[in-house]
């Protein structure tokens, strides 16, 4: 939604995360290039949103690449929420 692109005060849309969002991002961001498929492509949607594309993938591959980030996640200290759409 909308609310979820406001920036929080002091910050503009589009700047770079800071602080702990920098470092959530960037582990992040190395868990899912790490575990997607050449194919596929990852996105920064927001300031710390994601989406991987994954062209050709059916739902059960979808559910499979989520448990695999959700099993990688888990060995890390982060706690996120993964949207399957």
């Amino acid at each position: 939604g909308e609310e979820d692109s406001v920036p929080s005060p002091g910050r503009r849309a589009g700047d770079p995360p800071r602080g702990a969002d920098a470092e959530m991002t960037r582990i992040i961001s190395d868990l899912l290039l790490t575990t997607k498929r050449t194919a596929d492509a990852v996105a920064r949607t927001g300031e710390t949103d994601f989406v991987i594309l994954a062209p050709g993938t059916d739902r059960e591959g979808a559910e499979r690449m989520v448990e695999r980030l959700v099993e990688r996640l888990s060995e890390s200290d982060l706690q996120l929420k993964l949207v399957l759409a």
